[in-house]
């Protein structure tokens, strides 16, 4: 009788190159999962929430972690995430007479070790008040609203410092971008309507922040494809035309805030155009100052523009205010003299 031997797939070669492969593959990956968490550490992020009794985009409490900048660990800070789930070593007391500092990725300040968060910074120089941040990256002017009736429900608040940088107020519009981590305004006419924000962590971005070889590629090796809740900007040529859109914000923003509590005073921290300063363009007010220019003469809000301000520092000592070339947050000499010109054309007074 004659055998017939069947061949399986399993033992073919092409299966066996298979296997090899992608054991090579998956070595090839824990080698750089071990690399990328303890020798060029990658950066870790806290988990984030919404506080949906408010309408808040934070994080959760009681965290710990690293943040890396650069391909080859320029700098490193480790971020502590406090009681209240701000990025915080102070644990919050509610009910306590604070002056709240309100911001995104400025007042986050991931960036940077706790003992020269901007909230210490102000400690430092000013002792006598007590000083709370309440940063999130992404957040915007309209998204600033919600935060500061937290604040206020939450803490004894009479003053409150905003802090306002690049796009935030295109990113508090409908209209002109999509960011559903933010309350947003909806403008039709003379019609404004409030979006509230909505929490949604797309799963791919979620999976890739469980593995620093991810992290790293993104962030350290900016290598960064925004995935689920990008910031969708219309083209500059639809934000160019949107003034009146732009004014109608600021304007609801700002009465709103006003409305919150009798006598609360507001100081607006504008970032300067950096950009003409580095070209040697002398400019009077930085690109902000005309939206807020209507409450110049509001004994309830003080506006700090920086444009003079840095304008003149660099005219003396040619320094330029980023942490690096692809990093525009300011530096730590930069946030300090900001915070001297705060202390003494604001909290002092």
């Amino acid at each position: 009788m004659r055998v017939t031997k069947v061949s399986s797939i399993f033992s073919s070669d092409l299966f066996k190159y298979t296997i090899y492969v992608a054991g090579l593959f998956i070595l090839l990956f824990l080698v750089l999962e071990c690399f990328f968490r303890w020798i060029v550490p990658a950066p870790e992020f806290p988990e984030r929430a919404l506080d949906t009794t408010y309408d808040v985009y934070k994080f959760e409490p009681n965290q710990e972690g690293l943040y890396t900048r650069g391909r080859l660990i320029e700098a490193k800070a480790e971020w502590i995430i406090n009681n209240e789930g701000w990025n915080s070593e102070k644990e919050y007391v509610k009910g306590a007479h604070i002056i709240p500092i309100i911001g995104d990725s400025y007042v986050q300040t991931l960036f940077f070790n706790p003992e020269n968060h901007l909230y210490n910074l102000f400690q430092e120089a000013d002792p006598v008040h007590d000083y709370y941040a309440f940063g999130i990256q992404g957040a915007s002017l309209s998204q600033y609203l919600n935060i500061l009736k937290y604040t206020v429900t939450q803490f004894d608040v009479d003053s409150a410092i905003i802090v306002i940088d690049e796009k935030d107020i295109i990113e508090s519009i409908t209209n002109l971008s999509s960011m559903p981590r933010n309350m947003q305004l909806k403008i039709k006419g003379d019609e404004i309507q409030e979006v509230p924000p909505t929490y949604f962590e797309h799963p791919l971005r979620q999976f890739i922040k469980n593995f620093a070889t991810f992290r790293y590629f993104y962030m350290n090796f900016e290598f960064q494809l925004d995935v689920g809740n990008a910031k969708v900007h219309k083209s500059k040529k639809v934000i160019k035309k949107a003034d009146g859109k732009k004014q109608q914000a600021v304007n609801y923003i700002i009465d709103e805030m006003l409305k919150i509590k009798p006598d609360l005073v507001l100081c607006f921290i504008l970032d300067a155009d950096r950009k003409a300063i580095y070209k040697g363009e002398e400019k009077e007010n930085s690109d902000y100052y005309p939206y807020f220019k209507n409450y110049h003469d509001n004994e309830r809000v003080v506006l700090l523009d920086l444009q003079d301000t840095l304008q003149n520092h660099y005219q003396k000592y040619q320094q330029k205010f980023e942490l690096s070339e692809s990093d525009h947050h300011w530096n730590l000499p930069t946030y300090k003299l900001i915070v001297n010109k705060t202390i003494a054309d604001f909290v002092e007074k």
